[in-house]
């Protein structure tokens, strides 16, 4: 779970002067009690023994009226002996078109749960120095904790992630293995956004993010290459990362195959009218509301195709099973058929068409079951 704070700060202070101690104190924009938060660790290099004072500009306005004081406050305020730091800094960078700011943020965890981010690119400060400094080695430790305390939250986050793919079955539509093995990847590719966003702008960040995936044989293909060029003699490349790189690897050439097949293919077509027709710019004259709620369930339907594909690719799999998801996908499809008949022509008539593409390859797949 991210928890962004950033709306909820007006000011406050990190305080470091203190070696291996680290204490927030921020004050809130619902004029609620200020938050005094303390751990262990140390900022990174650049205010790491001091005492940084900052306003946000980017705060919420304060309401009138008392509102019940949001989530991740009262989850601070009671798990404040759990916390874990992580990266805390004045000299990040975020680059906005051909504008770059800088950034101050301050990230930290609650137990492996929860990683609280406020970070904003309009603020003021004032920094006063204390009577020590990290030096280059043990800033170099310092962000190595930093990322270890991040890979815990990772690999705690996929673990218990339970995404619509693993929690829309039940009696009508059996769980299989591979569900649980898309859940994963789907896991990964959930968090992976935030992880790039982090390390855009960091140099290496790349590395870091192929670390906290769990994706080291990228890690050792940067490594032989390094050594056949040197350091520096290749230009860094963002990875454009896709599902198949959160299935395990014995299962990924099993996987790519599910995905070539003539139903996955109908299935891929109604996805690329979805993005079109409803994600797009010209989605917007469909009601929030419909889009809302039409997503997840079209999201777990394309897994669950998937899923039962491969299902069939098995030797001496279970036909009941197999036939049984495969009519519950096809009433499925008709509930969200229901759906699309109710939007807009712009929108319905290219929909409705995948749709019936996709009803038909349903029905022609089934048949072979028998």
């Amino acid at each position: 779970m991210l928890a962004l704070i950033s709306p909820l700060v007006t000011r406050g202070v990190i305080d470091n002067t203190v070696r291996d101690r680290l204490v927030l104190e921020l004050e809130l924009a619902n004029g609620g009690e200020p938050l005094h938060l303390e751990m262990s660790g140390n900022c990174l290099q650049d205010i790491a023994g001091c005492r940084v004072e900052f306003e946000n500009g980017l705060a919420a306005r304060p309401h009138a009226a008392q509102e019940r004081e949001p989530e991740v406050l009262q989850l601070l305020r009671t798990h404040a002996d759990e916390l874990l730091a992580g990266d805390m800094t004045l000299s990040r960078r975020e680059v906005t078109g051909r504008t770059v700011h800088n950034l101050l943020s301050v990230e930290f965890f609650i137990g492996p749960r929860v990683r609280v981010l406020l970070q904003t690119v309009r603020f003021r400060f004032t920094v006063r120095r204390g009577d020590w400094r990290l030096d280059a080695g043990e800033a170099a430790v310092q962000a190595l904790l930093n990322r270890e305390v991040m890979h815990e939250h990772v690999l705690y986050s996929v673990r218990h992630f339970r995404g619509t793919t693993v929690a829309l079955t039940g009696p009508s539509f059996p769980l299989c293995a591979w569900d649980v093995r898309l859940n994963r990847a789907e896991a990964y590719m959930s968090i992976i956004p935030t992880l790039q966003e982090k390390y855009r702008c960091i140099p290496g960040g790349h590395l870091s993010e192929a670390y906290l995936v769990e994706r080291t044989d990228l890690l050792t293909e940067a490594a032989e290459l390094e050594d056949a060029y040197g350091h520096g003699a290749i230009r860094r490349r963002e990875h454009a990362w896709e599902m198949l790189d959160f299935v395990e690897p014995e299962y990924v050439d099993m996987v790519s195959q599910a995905m070539h097949h003539p139903l996955f293919r109908d299935t891929s077509r109604m996805t690329e009218a979805v993005r079109e027709h409803l994600l797009a710019p010209c989605g917007k004259a469909v009601e929030k509301e419909m889009v809302q709620s039409f997503l997840p369930l079209y999201s777990a339907f394309v897994s669950h195709i998937l899923a039962t594909l491969l299902l069939t690719m098995e030797e001496g799999y279970s036909v009941e099973t197999a036939a049984l998801r495969m009519e519950t996908l096809r009433q499925r499809l008709a509930d969200m058929g229901e759906g699309i008949s109710t939007l807009p022509t712009a929108q319905r008539t290219p929909l409705s068409t995948a749709l019936g593409t996709l009803d038909s390859a349903l029905s022609a797949f089934c048949s072979t079951l028998h």
